[in-house]
């Protein structure tokens, strides 16, 4: 989100018609970020605020589109080296200010265990590409349980400049063919930003109902709201103008559309798409009526001083309003209340100020006196642009190599929640993993690519073992189905096995009628199909054993399925595969954390017994075995090798469990492979003999 600011003096358009101040678009910027700030704290009756920063993308469109065709009409050409000096020096400084602060923020208030990560989402941010890297996280299983980035917000920006970019590109492509044609330039260049805004908007409703987050994130299919501002700036520069009498109501219904889209829409809509549409519309029509000066306008209210003030220092407010949300949440240590939001939002309203006041404006009005496009303006706006870049990066990186970020070597003695029929603790040493390598301790699958994400079809052929062994072992289901992969791995070697890893990211058996949740809110299509193409793999190729397992669903919230139904389709999945294979077993459901265990980890190593569950309180509520029986296939339930006899714990003999609230550790899991192959010989036999 930026903030493009108006011409010192007013200039003339081609029409003659001078290209003025407008109070009315610095009023609309306050109604945007203050969309944006309520949403973010969670105001009632406003949680489809995000909309504010489409405003913004359609107010960065009409005013640079404004600018470019000015400089066109009257150099016939865009210098694109000035140009986008004028955007490092209007938007770097305060991005780059927000961002080391924000880093030193990151590292007093957060574990050590989100250093890595936030390193690495500050220099994605710094260098204008964490739109790339939001959407791929939103679209990875193994970020979904995360917290928020505390430089989320800087994802619009990264849009913005990738906008900024290539916008000034196509406009000098369509000048090149408008001006062999004089009468019919602006008509031309019309045509062609249409055409542009067409092409993005069908881009993004067919991507948001196939992969909404890179709809949402990405730049070509936010394009067409940018294009729009476009159209509406060449029509302010066409020498028409809107019917008197139309201009005041078309005014209101634009503001009644985006107060309308932030009073109604929420995180379920699904956005952008066709839902995006209200909005945008809405923005463009309350900016081309204001072209108009009209009595009884919406302009006029937009000119009040409250919202011109607001959106003056929209950029700054924007840039560090999120921060202080999720940093300042860390520092309470609760989820926040919908006071504390507020009061947090308001409070970093004094640092947005001064960044407005001490940083915004000098740097913007000494780029207004240079703007008459000298090299030595330019060089130095590079020089500055390099300057921010390289320290956010650095501030970034100290994030990913500071020396302690891996957490403590040496655990405290075992739990105390620990019981006496467990095996003797483990003496005190160092953890496996260590409690900040524990969330990237994971199954070799995810690293080869044999873990399909939520948007694969396709199964893929990963197996593992002996390629000529004459014992075929399928691990079938989610990520809770994955976890297994390293004991499988172990008893195979042993057993002389070829294990074929046949898993999907948020895809039980039994589960592919589910709905996606946020931010896909659809059916999930590719579970199906993928469920299918195993169906047919089973078919084909001679399998001995399968091994089932997967994410059970807690029954009983607002939004849950259907116990019954639920054990119905489970069981059919199940009958199906038991017919297409020599034998099937069913590894019942991890127990599911009240909280993330690596980051409880960090807060709490000296005394791990923290962040231990009540066993009672976290186990899996048994659909899985139900529907094994009801198929008359064996069920192994590993819940006493994962928890003691009262507590699921944290650590145990010297490893970490979890990763996070409900997969355990590659590491765990290897070591449990003894305890799960001693079940596989009871189970299947034929399969699994005993050892001599």
């Amino acid at each position: 989100m930026s903030h493009e600011t108006r011409s010192a003096q007013p200039t003339q358009s081609r029409s003659g018609a001078p290209w003025r101040y407008r109070g009315d678009i610095e009023g609309l910027r306050g109604v945007a970020v203050l969309l944006v700030l309520a949403f973010h704290a969670g105001v009632p009756g406003l949680a489809g605020g995000y909309v504010g920063v489409d405003v913004f993308f359609v107010i960065s469109g009409y005013l640079i589109t404004g600018l470019l065709w000015r400089e066109l009409s009257r150099e016939n050409r865009i210098s694109l080296a000035g140009f986008y000096a004028r955007r490092v020096r209007r938007l770097l400084p305060a991005a780059g200010l927000v961002l080391v602060v924000t880093a030193l923020a990151v590292f007093l208030t957060l574990p050590f265990l989100d250093w890595d990560r936030s390193g690495w989402d500050i220099m994605s941010a710094g260098t204008y590409v964490s739109n790339f890297r939001f959407a791929f996280d939103s679209t990875d299983y193994l970020a979904a349980d995360l917290a928020p980035s505390a430089v989320l917000q800087y994802w619009s920006l990264s849009v913005e400049e990738q906008f900024y970019l290539v916008w000034p590109l196509a406009l000098i492509g369509l000048w090149s063919i408008a001006r062999r044609v004089p009468t019919a330039r602006l008509r031309i260049m019309t045509l062609g930003l249409g055409g542009i805004a067409v092409a993005s908007l069908v881009s993004s409703i067919i991507l948001t109902t196939a992969a909404q987050p890179w709809a949402f994130f990405m730049m070509p299919t936010r394009a067409w709201e940018f294009a729009l501002g476009g159209l509406v700036a060449l029509w302010a520069v066409s020498g028409r103008s809107l019917p008197r009498g139309l201009a005041a109501p078309l005014g209101w219904v634009g503001l009644a559309a985006v107060v309308a889209a932030g009073m109604f829409f929420s995180v379920s809509t699904v956005f952008p798409g066709t839902a995006a549409l209200l909005p945008v519309l809405g923005a463009a029509a309350l900016i081309l009526a204001g072209t108009v000066t009209v009595s009884g306008g919406v302009a006029g209210a937009l000119r009040w001083r409250g919202l011109t003030a607001t959106g003056r220092v929209s950029y700054s407010w924007y840039l560090w309003h999120w921060p202080f949300l999720v940093l300042g949440g860390a520092l309470l240590g609760t989820d926040l209340s919908l006071w504390q939001s507020c009061g947090l939002v308001a409070a970093s309203w004094l640092p947005a100020y001064l960044t407005y006041r001490y940083v915004e404006t000098p740097i913007r009005l000494q780029n207004s006196r240079t703007a008459t496009g000298r090299l030595s303006s330019r060089g130095g706006a590079w020089a500055l642009g390099a300057a921010i870049t390289v320290v956010v990066i650095a501030a970034g990186a100290l994030l990913l190599v500071w020396p302690e970020k891996s957490g403590p070597a040496l655990p405290v003695a075992q739990s105390a929640v620990s019981t006496a029929t467990d095996p003797e603790p483990a003496q005190a040493g160092e953890l496996t993993p260590r409690i900040g390598d524990a969330r990237a301790d994971i199954p070799k699958s995810y690293a080869d690519g044999c873990h399909l994400q939520v948007l694969d079809q396709a199964s893929v052929d990963c197996a593992y073992g002996n390629k000529g062994a004459t014992t075929r072992v399928m691990l079938l289901g989610d990520s809770h189905a994955a976890q297994w992969l390293p004991a499988l791995r172990e008893i195979g070697d042993q057993q002389d096995w070829l294990v074929l890893n046949r898993t999907k990211s948020s895809c039980p058996v039994g589960g592919s009628q589910s709905q996606l949740e946020a931010p896909f809110n659809r059916p999930y299509t590719e579970c199906d199909q993928w469920l299918h193409s195993i169906a047919t793999e089973l078919e084909q190729t001679p399998v001995d054993l399968v091994i089932v397992s997967g994410y059970q669903p807690r029954f009983g919230g607002p939004a849950s399925q259907d116990p019954e139904a639920w054990r119905s389709a489970l069981n059919q999945d199940l009958v199906n595969i038991k017919s297409r294979a020599g034998a099937v077993v069913v590894i019942g459901d991890t127990p599911y954390l009240a909280q993330d265990v690596p980051a409880c980890l960090a807060k709490h190593s000296d005394s791990v017994e923290e962040c231990a569950s009540r066993r009672t309180d976290v186990l899996a509520n048994g659909a899985d075995r139900a529907a094994a029986e009801l198929s008359g296939l064996p069920y192994l339930d590993m819940t006493d090798g994962i928890c003691g006899a009262t507590y699921c714990e944290a650590v145990r003999f010297g490893r970490v469990v979890w990763r996070d609230a409900h997969h355990i550790t590659a590491s765990y899991a290897a070591a449990l492979g003894p305890a799960l192959q001693s079940q596989l010989q009871q189970a299947a036999p034929d399969v699994v003999p005993t050892q001599p």
